[in-house]
């Protein structure tokens, strides 16, 4: 972006290159600030296109501080805190108004091109006929580009309120008026849907084309990766002919705590009231010598660190996995305290859970999720 845009000055076709590349990315902003005004999250006090120029600015400003060296980061929240306050609203969220303004409406794909104002050229009249490959520097982006970019643009956007209503428009995303998606966490899946009150904290990567579900109250810390390769699609059979589900279900008043892995390229479900502690675990779907693809955790169960999932791996209800196992296989007793490696059952915890000695069965509650 800095290069094409020092040498646009002196090349008018990357010129109107660059000038077609920042409409594009000013009707984003564009339609996404005129949804969240049709369906009440964002205040109508101010134009769309005001909004969406000053959007814009900030998020251009706001890379050019991304990679100054010297006390930068602090500056960006500034601006990201000014962005908000520069236009006058009510319920002292100046730019979005009140949580309690936003209410659920069905997602309408937005038809593109958007009838955005200004005029639009197109790429191969701004090119001189077909774009060239080695001289033009921003080539035209497939839908699959397109949402790539826009994720990336989403986890810039200043308030909660917002992100939530361009994640909705822009890319079909189903969010709860009471969940939260917060800044700087890259989510670009084929569908997402977020419960009441769910809760995704900054610095995740979520990518690939997996369905993604994340029930009520339940909470996702920074720094978790879950991901799914384009090689699985519909098309594609495992090794073994199996096809890959493509799915991660978390039940509700779940709590999975700072930087996992989570293989979502078959299929990985969390029961309720589980909790993923500490960091560094792993759950595996795929594997070249194993026709297994999913991953299954009952409910109220407990994940201790640096444990790791192996494909077919399942364990039932109330039970604990203790630091550094390797689960390799399906385990169908509750109440069963696991270690070792691979695991095996270390003995009975049901009197435990029952006395309150341990707490399996209320991990999330306990730690107020």
């Amino acid at each position: 972006m800095n290069t094409a845009l020092e040498v646009a000055p002196h090349d008018p076709a990357i010129g109107s290159a660059v000038a077609v590349r920042l409409g594009e990315i000013e009707s984003f902003l564009f339609r996404c600030v005129e949804a969240g005004q049709q369906e009440g999250s964002v205040s109508a006090e101010r134009p769309p296109e005001d909004l969406a120029r000053l959007l814009l600015a900030v998020l251009m400003g706001m890379r050019v501080l991304a990679r100054a060296p010297g006390p930068w980061p602090p500056a960006g929240r500034v601006a990201a805190g000014a962005l908000v306050a520069r236009s006058p609203g009510t319920g002292g969220n100046a730019m979005m108004g009140t949580e309690a303004s936003v209410r659920v409406v069905p997602h309408t794909p937005i038809p593109s091109p958007h009838p955005y104002p200004g005029p639009r050229p197109s790429m191969a009249g701004a090119c001189g006929g077909s774009p060239d490959p080695h001289r033009v520097v921003i080539g035209i982006m497939t839908s699959s580009h397109f949402r790539r970019l826009a994720a990336l643009l989403i986890t810039l956007l200043p308030t909660n309120g917002l992100r939530r209503a361009a994640y909705r428009w822009a890319l079909g995303y189903e969010i709860h008026p009471t969940a939260r998606v917060d800044a700087l966490s890259f989510i670009s899946v084929a569908r997402l849907v977020l419960g009441p009150g769910a809760h995704l904290e900054r610095f995740n990567l979520f990518s690939g084309p997996l369905s993604l579900t994340v029930g009520a109250r339940s909470s996702i810390a920074s720094s978790n990766q879950i991901r799914c390769g384009i090689w699985t699609g519909a098309a594609a059979p495992s090794d073994h002919g199996a096809r890959y589900q493509q799915r991660m279900v978390v039940g509700d008043g779940c709590r999975i705590s700072p930087g996992h892995f989570f293989d979502a390229n078959g299929e990985i479900l969390i029961g309720d009231r589980c909790w993923i502690a500490g960091r560094g675990s792993q759950f595996w779907t795929h594997g070249a010598s194993t026709p297994r693809s999913t991953v299954h955790i009952g409910a109220d169960c407990f994940i201790g660190s640096a444990c790791r999932f192996a494909p077919g791996a399942a364990i039932a209800d109330n039970t604990v996995v203790s630091l550094g196992s390797v689960v390799t296989r399906s385990f169908s007793t509750p109440y069963r305290l696991l270690g070792g490696v691979p695991a095996k059952e270390l003995r009975d915890i049901e009197d435990d859970i029952r006395s309150k000695r341990l707490f399996a069965g209320r991990w999330t509650e306990a730690s107020g999720v």
